[in-house]
């Protein structure tokens, strides 16, 4: 009875740890994609498209409408608490270049970035979208995009927000933790069961 009450105690511990971890990523996931979603969407109407087709046929950084729409990148990621940098795009064939960005470092107008699935919605469709957590050699990330519009409204661009999702792994480490403490109590108490019963 004792090992049975033992091992049945584990295996009920181990299912609870695997599926309320599954539920709690998913959980975290969902609503830190959602809010960046929605800061990619309300960010990119706040960006002019025809400035933005002037810094894209003219690639000057040191252009008035470069520097317009730099300001209001800086404002979104200002209002909006965001560590990361963001970015505008603009598609050229099966590949992005970047348009402006919000950093204070040197520009790099028109250098290529991977065209990602996740951004076709944006420039296709006119549908801000996101990524799933995703990893590279920078760390864990999510990534939303908005479509970026011109006064004809044709879609011009795409707005790049990024989220470095340390905080979340804290939080779903956080949340493991509590999860072993509970399963720890759950075995300890089948055990002393275990050993009433047996007497």
């Amino acid at each position: 009875i004792l090992v049975f009450t033992i091992l049945l105690v584990v295996i009920t511990s181990g299912s609870l740890i695997y599926f309320s971890y599954k539920a709690a990523y998913n959980d975290l996931e969902k609503s830190l994609a959602q809010r960046l979603e929605a800061i990619a969407a309300t960010g990119a109407l706040m960006i002019d498209g025809d400035k933005h087709e002037q810094v894209w046929a003219t690639q000057d950084p040191n252009s008035q409408e470069f520097k317009d729409i730099q300001q209001v990148l800086r404002k979104i990621k200002k209002t909006n608490d965001l560590k990361e940098e963001i970015y505008t795009f603009k598609r050229v064939g099966e590949e992005v270049r970047f348009v402006v960005m919000s950093h204070e470092g040197k520009p790099f107008v028109g250098d290529p970035y991977l065209l990602k699935k996740e951004m076709l919605p944006a420039g296709n469709k006119g549908k801000p979208s996101h990524t799933e957590i995703f990893e590279d050699k920078q760390g864990t990330w999510i990534s939303a995009y908005a479509p970026i519009y011109d006064s004809q409204r044709h879609i011009v661009g795409i707005l790049d927000v990024d989220i470095r999702l340390g905080e979340f792994l804290e939080a779903l480490a956080m949340q493991t933790r509590r999860l072993l403490f509970i399963s720890g109590l759950l075995l300890l108490l089948g055990i002393v069961v275990s050993l009433v019963l047996s007497r």
